[in-house]
């Protein structure tokens, strides 16, 4: 799939939709044979016939086991194919994820020996089709696999492991013993990838974590990953020692300057909003000053840190949440307005204006312009003004397929003439986040459960 395509052919849309659209509709036979379930598994090697394929066998469940397990046994699902989509997984991984939920002894016999393979895809393989099943046998191969030089193989096992949890697979010995195992990684290096084993350790024993991360141990400036743990902790609603957190501001703000400095930017940042949790209304003035900063880490986090002093924990999950509810119109103006200007910083951040226009963020282009005037970001406001007028009218458009039409034959124009307006707004992304804090901030009764008017 080619985004280029999405946004310039229509007749593209219109085969991605009626694929959407396959899938939803899939519907397995009411019995189905033993030779209909193994053409099933047989499509799995097939990139273009796998995600189908995958969801039919899922939906069958236990009575494909039989032609999933004879699949490990036929070298060709071992081998590694080439995808051109990241969204299609290999064939082995697509089997054993099919075979977790209903035989886990074979998911074991399968996945142990390729621990050791020199092939990191294998490894990841193995390291999150076991942590998935949360079995206290598994805890030994996956202790190995923590000490991968691959960090994205450990990370594989901490998302087996919340996977099994969040499933309801995981049992308590499981659950002791890999916490154990992820707590000694807090301080780890994980090549290649962030380290995440904090998350994870909160998840699995939250009281156990409060305790553990409230120490020296982890809340030191030598430990280069105390921004995750300040992170997830600050993130979970656990309260940390302020003695240990002001530790951390008062090393770590100074060195918080110019672009080469890493990872302090993000610990001062975690140490304001574990402050403000702990402290309340007395580390206001604090807050008030690192607003100013010039690290957009801090200026965001002081706005969260403003926004908790009034009782909004995260307005923009909650706008999220309530949109699902009551769709777009059921919002109140303060709700669309952090809501639009969230959509932007995401769609833009990670793909451009070309991706806010193109997905369904663009169908409120008009109420986003005003969210980002209302929000006092002139960065912001006028990067989306000058690009819908760059593209015409139909940048006003709320249907999609009328939108796009305006960029069927102008993609590479537009795109290049996007971009020194997004670079306009990349440098002062962290105030439109904090600004959108601070407006909640101000009308706290729109983002509190217990007083939202929707």
């Amino acid at each position: 799939m080619s985004f280029r395509d999405f946004i310039t052919s229509r007749l593209f849309r219109r085969k991605l939709r009626a694929e959407f659209d396959d899938f939803n509709n899939i519907r397995p036979p009411a019995n189905p044979s033993r030779r209909y379930m193994d053409g099933l598994v047989e499509r799995l090697l097939s990139e273009s016939q796998a995600r189908n394929a995958h969801r039919e066998l899922e939906m069958i469940g236990q009575p494909a086991v039989p032609s999933l397990v004879a699949a490990l046994n036929d070298p060709r699902y071992h081998q590694e194919v080439a995808r051109s989509s990241v969204l299609v997984e290999q064939p082995l991984d697509l089997v054993l994820q099919l075979l977790v939920p209903h035989s886990p002894a074979d998911v074991v016999a399968a996945a142990a020996p390729l621990i050791r393979s020199s092939s990191s895809t294998i490894r990841k393989t193995a390291a999150i089709r076991l942590a998935s099943l949360g079995l206290e046998d598994t805890v030994p191969l996956l202790a190995e696999l923590l000490n991968d030089p691959d960090g994205f193989v450990r990370s594989y096992v901490r998302i087996g492991v919340q996977r099994a949890l969040s499933e309801g697979r995981s049992s308590e010995g499981f659950q002791n013993r890999m916490y154990d195992l992820l707590l000694e990684q807090c301080d780890q290096n994980w090549e290649g990838d962030v380290n995440d084993a904090a998350v994870a350790a909160i998840e699995l024993a939250p009281a156990r974590a409060a305790r553990d991360f409230a120490s020296e141990r982890w809340l030191t400036p030598s430990n280069p990953y105390v921004y995750k743990i300040l992170e997830q902790c600050n993130q979970a609603g656990i309260l940390l020692p302020e003695q240990l957190v002001r530790q951390l501001l008062d090393y770590s703000l100074p060195k918080a300057v110019g672009d080469r400095c890493y990872p302090h930017q993000y610990v001062a940042a975690g140490a304001l909003v574990a402050l403000a949790k702990r402290l309340g209304k007395e580390v206001r003035p604090l807050l008030e000053t690192a607003l100013n900063s010039d690290q957009e880490e801090i200026q965001e986090a002081a706005g969260k840190g403003i926004a908790e002093l009034s009782g909004i924990d995260d307005p923009v999950s909650f706008v999220i949440d309530l949109v699902e509810a009551v769709d777009f119109e059921g919002l109140t103006i303060p709700q669309q307005t952090v809501y639009c200007a969230n959509l932007f910083d995401v769609q833009v951040c990670n793909g451009g204006l070309m991706q806010f226009f193109g997905n369904s963020s663009g169908d409120h282009t008009v109420e986003t312009l005003e969210a980002l005037r209302l929000l006092g970001h002139p960065e912001a406001s006028r990067t989306l003004e000058r690009a819908m007028s760059l593209v015409g009218p139909l940048a006003r458009e709320s249907d999609r397929e009328m939108r796009l039409a305006a960029f069927e034959d102008r993609y590479d124009e537009l795109l290049a003439k996007f971009e020194p307006l997004e670079n306009e707004y990349y440098r002062t992304k962290g105030l439109l986040r904090q600004r959108l804090l601070l407006f909640a901030a101000e009308h706290g009764e729109h983002f509190r459960k217990s007083t939202a008017v929707s």
